[in-house]
């Protein structure tokens, strides 16, 4: 009997969730909230030259959070993933 490799893909997220995920970032940097600065510096490269108050004083907009949440989930150019959907 032939062997199958099986590989587990992650579930298709739901975009409201997507969304929601997005809004936490954003609701994060404005009440200051320093885990979420690390992240941001570590995935953004606008926000990589600052300290933690820096980001956390920096404008920060929703096309941030979903280039960031669109890297969490593997994309290698948040911003091209929000402006080209996938088939």
């Amino acid at each position: 009997m032939p062997a199958f490799t099986v590989t587990t893909v992650a579930p298709m997220p739901n975009l409201e969730n997507l969304k929601k995920q997005a809004k936490q970032y954003l609701r994060w940097h404005r009440e200051r909230y320093y885990p979420v600065a690390a992240e941001i510096r570590a995935a953004l490269p606008r926000f990589q030259h600052l300290d933690d108050n820096q980001v956390l004083e920096a404008n920060f907009k929703l096309g941030d959070a979903q280039e960031l949440i669109a890297l969490h989930r593997g994309s290698r150019d948040g911003r091209r993933s929000r402006q080209e959907p996938q088939p």
